[in-house]
């Protein structure tokens, strides 16, 4: 049996893709939709520059994150305004 091939894209194309999740804020899975990806292709592309130490998935980003934001942080109580 032989090996199934996908499609083959460009490095230049994953590059972009990969920087494009990294800086446009978007979770993975709306950037890789957006470019007709399937979300696991864009995150492999992303660990693969991680590794290689190359591209922005080297510069802090969370290859396994889903795009969501940090948590909040909590908020500081308002003084208490005096009575009457």
């Amino acid at each position: 049996m032989s090996a199934k091939k996908g499609r083959q894209f460009p490095e230049s194309f994953e590059r972009q893709a990969v920087e494009r999740a990294a800086s446009s804020g978007l979770p993975i899975v709306r950037v890789a939709e957006e470019l007709g990806l399937h979300e696991t292709l864009l995150r492999r592309w992303m660990k693969q520059f991680a590794e290689q130490g190359t591209g922005p998935a080297c510069r802090g980003l969370r290859v396994g994150g889903g795009g969501a934001p940090p948590p909040a942080r909590p908020r500081t109580p308002a003084p208490a305004s005096p009575g009457p």
